[in-house]
């Protein structure tokens, strides 16, 4: 048995995260854990820091509710599609900045394991565009496993 009891899975929802999952699924069958499948809703004042010039906004609830209802969707639609024989899988919805809500929650929830994807740039890209799995990665307070999706067979 594993000494992994919760493993929290931030999905993109993009086109690699099926291939993600399957990694991820075989670490919670294979520790019997507790599997957290999160979302990130990157929300507008997460941008803020990377501006200039402060921009006053406010983003109406309804928009946030909306989004959120939207993601906790998709995230049904996945865990049924990807991850269906897990007998234990939690859907959570955050809106912030992606990387520091996942690094709170994994905190906050008190998870043994951060399980995400990388979407395999090359380390001058990640310079110019950022990365979440590094910004993960660099902060975490509790082991992070990194896939990258190019290696997963289909």
């Amino acid at each position: 048995m594993s000494q992994f009891k919760k493993i929290l899975y931030p999905c993109s929802l993009t086109e690699v995260s099926s291939k993600v999952a399957k990694k991820v699924k075989l670490l919670a069958e294979e520790s019997g854990a507790e599997l957290h499948l999160m979302f990130v809703i990157l929300s507008i004042a997460a941008h803020e820091r990377v501006l200039k010039y402060h921009i006053k906004y406010t983003v109406p609830d309804e928009c946030n509710l909306k989004a959120s209802a939207q993601a906790e969707a998709a995230l049904t639609e996945f865990r049924k599609e990807y991850l269906d024989s897990l007998q234990n899988c939690k859907i959570v919805v955050r809106c912030g900045d992606i990387a520091e809500e996942i690094l709170k929650y994994a905190k906050t929830e008190n998870v043994d394991l951060i399980a995400m994807g990388t979407h395999g740039r090359r380390a001058i890209a990640q310079v110019f565009v950022g990365s979440v799995a590094v910004g993960v990665l660099h902060n975490s307070p509790v082991p992070v496993y990194i896939v990258n999706p190019h290696t997963v067979a289909d």
